[in-house]
Formats: C-alpha cells, sequence, structure tokens
C-alpha cells in the first residue's frame, strides 16, 4: 500500500473538480491502514482532508482522528448516519487472496500477530462495505477467500505433523481442531470488541453479516479439509466443544449453512430442531419495523455436558434491568433433564428451546411458570417452534420494560463479566490445574523423566514444544513456550535434585541448558507470582542469566482521565450500562491498582452496594464520592468477610499464611505475612516507614529462616504486592492488604 501515491491521487481528483471519488479513495485508504500508521502519517492525512468542502472536510477529519484513536465503531456509526457510502465491491478480491497465501507460506498459524493484523484491516474495509451495501455478495469474496485458505493450510499441518512429527492421527486430529479454535478465535475478538459499543441498527446488522461470513468461510473450509482416512466435516461433528459457542452469534442463514457443512447425526439435527429456531427469534426481533431494540448477541456457550448452546443478548436500554436475557438451545432430548431445565429456571433464563421426552414434557406442563419459557422444538416444526420462542421473549421484554423510568438498579451488571466462564481455551503450558487437554503436556513430560531416573535425549525440549503446540507446519519460524504457575516446575525441579542428586545430571541441568538452546532461536516466558523462582542449582545454572524480569503486569490508568486499559476494563465490567468520571477510576486504582481479578470482585460488591441504596440506573455516573461512600461501609474487614465475591482472593491468601505454607514456598508465605502486618498498622495508605520493614519480617511466626528483607522487598515489588520509595513501604494492592488483614491463617 503506497500511502504517499495514494494521496497524491486524491489531490489529483481534487483539482479535477471530483468530491465523491476522492472521498472513498481517502476514507478507503485511512479505514485500511494500522492504528499507529494512521498516528505515523495524521498531519499528511488531514492536510488533504483539509481540501474538501466543509462536510466531507468533517467526516474525514472524524474518521482521521478516531482511527488514530483505535473507535472504529464510533466512526462507522457515525458515516453511516452521515450517509456515506462505500465503493461497491468487486466479485472477487485478489489483495485478500495474496496476503492470506503469503500467510500460509511464511507466517502459518501465527493467529495473534500476522493473522490478527491482516484480517482486522480487512474486516474494518468490508464492514464499511456492508454498512453501504447489506447484501451477502459485499462479504462473498471474503469468505471465499478465507474458505480456500482454511481448507489448505489445516490439511497441510496435519500432513506435516503426522509426516514428519510421527503423530498418530487422534494427536494431529486434536493439533487441528485447537488451530482452528484460534483461527475462529479472531472473528469473534473482532466481534466482540465492536459489539459491545455498536448500538446503531445499520452497524450491529452489518457487524452479524461479517461475523457470519468470516466464521462460515473457515468452517466451510475446515469442512473440506483431507486428514487421513478422514474429513474435515466429520472432525466438526465430534468436536463442537471447540467450534460451537459461535453458533450463537451467527444468523440463522450461517448457521444453517453450517450444519449442511457436519455430517448427518445427533449434533445436525440438534441445529435443526432447537438452535436455528432460536437464531430465528433474535433475527425476527432485529427485523421489527419502528424498533430501537436490537438484541445483539453478546455472550456465547456451548456445553457438552448439558448438550445445549447458551445465547446472552443485551436487554433494551429502556428496561429496568440491564442483565443479559439469556437463551438455551438444547441439542439432544436424552441431556435434558427435569433437573436441568428446572436449574436453568431458577437462573433467570428467559427462553428454553429443548426436545423434550414424554416424563420431561409432563414434568414442563405441570409447572405454568416453568412452561411459560420452555418451547418444545422438532425438527420440523421449526417456524412454529420459533413463533412460539418470539412469544415468549416479548414476553420478557415487555416485563423489563413495564416498570417506571426512575426504578432503581436490580441486576448485578458486574457478574456478567465472565471472570470465572471463560469462552475460550488457553493456549499456554501450565503447571497447575489445566481443564484444558495437552494444557500440562510439558509439565507432564518433565515429570515423567524425573520419574524415570534416565538421562533426558538431546531434544528433550524441542520435541515436547512440538507436541504440546498448536500445529506449525515450518520449523524454521520461531516458537514462543508459556510456561504458567513456573514456581511449582522449578520447585518440582529442585526438590528432586535434593532427593537424588543423579537426577541434577540426567534430567534437571540438561534441561536447564536445553532451555538456554531453546531461547537462541524461540522465546521462552515463565509466569508466576515469585521473580526468582528460577534460581536453583546456582552454581551451575545456565538458565538464570539469560532471565529477564518484567513486573507482574497490572491494567494501567492515567490519573485524573478516562483513557488506558483500567477505564477499558471497567467500561467492559460495567457492559457500558453505568457511567463513571476520571476521579471515580482515580480512587478505584487507587484500591486495586488495576489488578483485573480484585478490580471486578471490587466493582461487583460495589454494584451491591449501588442496590442496596436503590440507586436508579437511569443517568448514573459514578464519582469519587461514591467510591468513598462505598469505601467506608464495604470495605471494612467485617463487611468484605461476608462478601462472597473475594472468596477466592482470600482462600489464596488464608493458604499462603498457613502453617503448610512455609514448607512449600518460604517467599510467599513471607510476603503475605508482610502485606498483613502493613495494613493491620496502617488503614489510611497501607503504608509503613521503610526501616519497619526488617522488624515486620523479624516478627512473622515462620517456623524457620525467611529470606532477608532486602530481597523481600526487592521481588514483592516486581510482582506487584509491595512499592516503595526512600521513606515508605506500601502494599500496592490495598485490596489484597484488606483481605490478608481480615483472614484467619489456615491451620495445618
Amino acid at each position: 500500500m503506497d500511502i504517499e501515491a495514494t494521496l497524491s491521487k486524491v489531490e489529483q481528483e481534487l483539482a479535477l473538480g471530483h468530491a465523491e471519488e476522492p472521498e472513498g479513495i481517502l476514507t478507503e485508504l485511512v479505514i485500511h491502514m494500522r492504528r499507529d500508521t494512521v498516528s505515523e502519517w495524521r498531519s499528511d492525512l488531514r492536510d488533504v482532508a483539509e481540501r474538501f468542502q466543509p462536510k466531507r472536510r468533517k467526516r474525514l477529519l472524524n474518521l482521521i482522528e478516531r482511527r488514530a484513536a483505535g473507535k472504529m465503531a464510533a466512526v462507522r456509526e457515525s458515516a453511516v448516519a452521515e450517509g456515506y457510502r462505500a465503493p461497491p465491491v468487486a466479485n472477487d478480491d485478489p489483495e485478500f487472496r495474496q496476503e492470506l497465501r503469503e500467510l500460509g507460506e511464511r507466517h502459518i498459524f501465527q493467529w495473534s500477530t500476522h493473522y490478527r493484523d491482516c484480517l482486522n484491516r480487512h474486516f474494518d474495509l468490508y464492514l464499511r462495505r456492508l454498512e453501504s451495501n447489506l447484501d451477502e455478495g459485499t462479504v462473498a469474496p471474503m469468505k471465499r477467500s478465507l474458505s480456500e485458505h482454511s481448507r489448505d493450510i489445516f490439511a497441510k499441518g496435519y500432513d506435516h505433523v503426522v509426516d514428519t512429527k510421527h503423530l498418530t492421527h487422534s494427536g494431529a486430529i486434536w493439533k487441528s481442531v485447537a488451530g482452528l479454535g484460534r483461527f475462529l478465535d479472531l472473528p469473534l475478538d473482532y466481534y466482540s470488541a465492536l459489539a459491545s459499543v455498536t448500538y446503531e441498527g445499520t452497524s450491529i446488522l452489518a457487524l452479524r453479516s461479517l461475523f457470519s461470513a468470516a466464521v462460515t468461510g473457515i468452517l466451510d473450509g475446515y469442512s473440506g479439509a483431507r486428514f487421513g482416512d478422514e474429513t474435515g466435516a466429520a472432525v466438526l461433528s465430534r468436536f463442537p466443544p471447540q467450534w460451537g459457542h459461535n453458533l450463537a452469534f451467527l444468523t440463522p442463514a450461517a448457521a444453517e449453512e453450517v450444519g449442511q457443512l457436519i455430517e448427518a447425526g445427533p449434533l445436525d439435527e440438534g441445529l435443526d430442531g432447537s438452535v436455528l429456531p432460536l437464531l430465528d427469534t433474535i433475527e425476527s426481533l432485529m427485523a421489527k419495523k419502528g424498533e430501537d431494540y436490537f438484541p445483539l448477541p453478546l455472550f456465547g456457550r456451548f456445553s457438552s455436558e448439558n448438550g445445549r448452546l447458551e445465547v446472552g443478548v443485551r436487554a433494551p436500554a429502556s428496561g429496568w434491568s440491564q442483565r443479559m436475557i439469556e437463551a438455551h438451545a438444547y441439542l439432544d432430548a436424552a441431556k435434558v433433564s427435569t433437573h436441568v431445565l428446572a436449574d436453568a429456571h431458577a437462573r433467570q433464563v428467559a427462553v428454553l428451546v429443548a426436545p423434550l421426552k414424554p416424563d420431561v414434557r409432563e414434568f414442563v406442563n405441570e409447572r405454568p411458570t416453568l412452561s411459560d419459557v420452555v418451547v418444545e422444538a422438532g425438527a420440523s416444526n421449526r417456524q412454529r417452534v420459533a413463533d412460539q420462542a418470539t412469544q415468549v421473549w416479548n414476553r420478557t421484554i415487555s416485563r423489563l420494560r413495564s416498570k417506571r423510568k426512575g426504578a432503581a438498579i436490580s441486576h448485578n451488571i458486574a457478574r456478567d463479566f465472565p471472570l470465572h466462564t471463560p469462552n475460550r481455551m488457553p493456549f499456554s503450558q501450565t503447571c497447575g490445574t489445566e481443564p484444558v487437554p495437552n494444557g500440562r503436556f510439558f509439565y507432564n513430560r518433565v515429570v515423567e523423566a524425573l520419574g524415570s531416573g534416565a538421562h533426558i535425549k538431546a531434544d528433550f525440549v524441542a520435541s515436547a514444544v512440538a507436541e504440546c503446540a498448536p500445529v506449525a507446519a515450518d520449523d524454521t519460524k520461531r516458537k514462543v513456550l508459556v510456561i504458567d504457575e513456573y514456581e511449582t516446575l522449578f520447585g518440582l525441579l529442585g526438590s528432586a535434585v535434593e532427593r537424588d542428586q543423579f537426577i541434577r545430571y540426567a534430567v534437571v541441568q540438561p534441561l536447564l541448558n536445553q532451555f538456554v538452546e531453546f531461547t537462541r532461536e524461540n522465546l521462552l516466558v515463565f509466569l508466576g507470582q515469585q521473580p526468582d523462582a528460577h534460581f536453583i542449582l546456582m552454581d551451575q545454572n545456565q538458565l538464570a542469566p539469560y532471565v529477564t524480569q518484567d513486573p507482574f503486569p497490572l491494567f494501567e490508568h492515567v490519573a485524573g482521565t478516562r483513557a488506558g486499559e483500567f477505564s477499558e476494563l471497567v467500561g467492559k465490567i460495567f457492559a457500558d450500562r453505568i457511567d463513571y468520571d476520571p476521579g471515580f477510576l482515580d480512587a478505584l486504582h487507587a484500591e486495586t491498582a488495576g489488578h483485573p481479578f480484585l478490580t471486578v470482585n471490587t466493582l461487583c460488591a460495589l454494584v451491591d452496594w449501588l442496590i442496596e441504596q436503590k440507586r436508579p440506573h437511569r443517568g448514573l455516573t459514578l464519582r469519587n464520592d461514591d467510591f468513598l461512600g462505598f469505601e467506608d461501609k464495604k470495605l471494612r474487614p467485617a463487611q468484605m468477610a461476608l462478601t462472597s465475591d473475594y472468596d477466592l482472593m482470600r482462600g489464596a491468601a488464608k493458604q499462603a499464611m498457613g502453617e503448610r505454607a512455609y514448607a512449600s514456598n518460604k517467599w510467599l508465605y513471607a510476603v503475605y505475612w508482610i502485606v498483613r502486618a502493613i495494613a493491620r498498622e496502617n488503614t489510611d495508605d497501607f503504608s509503613v516507614a521503610r526501616g519497619r520493614l526488617p522488624e515486620i519480617v523479624e516478627n512473622i511466626p515462620a517456623p524457620g529462616p525467611l529470606p532477608d528483607s532486602n530481597q523481600i522487598l526487592r521481588t514483592a515489588t516486581q510482582a506487584n504486592f509491595l512499592r516503595y520509595d526512600d521513606d515508605k513501604v506500601a502494599v500496592k494492592v490495598r485490596t489484597l492488604g484488606r483481605l490478608a488483614a481480615s483472614v484467619r491463617p489456615e491451620v495445618a
């Protein structure tokens, strides 16, 4: 993309007296550029935009500024409202196909970097075109390109790991499905980022159409790939949890197409009987004439345990509750029990579309409140099921709108944030509990090596990484190995050496040396709470000198503003339903320091407090005084002890200071006791004089020696437990200090 040449072309067209075409050229250029490139060229772009007539000039300048700030949703809605129409899309998109071809040749499966950048740029362009022409043909070139690319790379990836890595068919299939999930995450991430801030009808419909085309294109290509004697269509039928949550955000036509891509069977039947009627309902509500409410799906989950698709959509802004309206579509009658339906109803799921066995049907019919929300599914009665589901949904909307306008907050919006129910699979390697298959692969290989008592092979690390990483068809590409809870790994290695000195020379030292060898061409990342946990066997530890220690990342906040990551996090937790000013953000950040988990916990407790106060949600803007009032009433130890939102971190503090914790991690034991002591001594700013720290360490009830106080201060600051200057030592995250001060350490 030659930016200078494009700007010259715009100027030439303007000199000839043209207006519409040069505006379209400049608009497409700005949307296509990366955000950092827009910032770099901002002055030149503005100079050219200034040459347009007032209305077009205003539109273009607004686009440039918002694109530089990364606010594309607002740009699109503004452009749609002002009547801008993008140039028509061609029947083919050779540029996109060429970029995908280059990804397949040079950056295959590098989802979070090269793929994300490429797809986001083209998604921006296609979304703009859809808002001008909401027609399936608008995104057909993108869909075809993604289908061709998907078929090519997944077939290539499977053949590579089977032929050169000698993986079994099942192992290669698992890697392929994991890669498919990563690919599908890209359009879902794009959709999710815009869905929470998109409210104008045309933009909503365009966003759904774009997402549907991208997902069906990727799945179409995958279904047509060959994996040995198995087709991609068969693989999709066997592994719905890895891709099925995407169904929640599709248009009915796209979901119907997906049903045709998978092999005939129970999954296909469930899609026809339950999922499609539910999506028909959402579509019909969006298409209502004169309606200002568009039930845009914001949440989706596929539960293999219950055989259901869970969908959460935005509540109407005029409703008295801002809780997402939730609906379930059950795919298998065998998994639809009376208990499952009753439990969903108790959790206020608004619509339950399900095939019913005779005994379950009888149970539902005998309970009027349950029968009001259950719609019996049937593959041959799609329209009837959709009509009944629409009636149930409309009753829910009517109830939400029937309350008086000044109604108080009644639903804790912050608890809808998926803190405990993430939708996506993690792709790092962990040394802790990992629910995702393959997630503990590397750690398990180390455990096996220590247990065998034999020398590890010279390519132990390289082989283990090749097996646990997503499919990679090119061994020349750099890899990134992320080891979470790494203290467990090095604790295991250190304990094994203490038990058997032979293990030091057969396994542990060769492993450390291979880590160094791995990092010469690749990246190794250790995640954990203790910055120096890798300091074992320091007389011969070749790894330690190469490790660069960074503080544990917290969300960044720009004081006195609503700019930065922290503000974005708070906005997502509040789902843009509760407003807040910079003063509130400053006070909240002073409390949680940007710790994401504790920020969510604290805001859950704060919204409960707002509900107790019967604060109206209409026009509510939280300010510094609001947080100070909440702090005074709800952040006292006695109150926090009764708040279940803090259970996890309360349990972590209790365990870390317990009698058995000293033996497993002296450093963490000492750090939590220091945090506890400071928080108990000073509840104003959670700090003590720096000279007091050695005394605090000396008074920790430890059964043996502890690390030096200066070492603890340095490493605990890196881990964001503490902060210090020349005069004071303070607790970094006050909420954690309050919890540590309020719990009784665990007794062995």
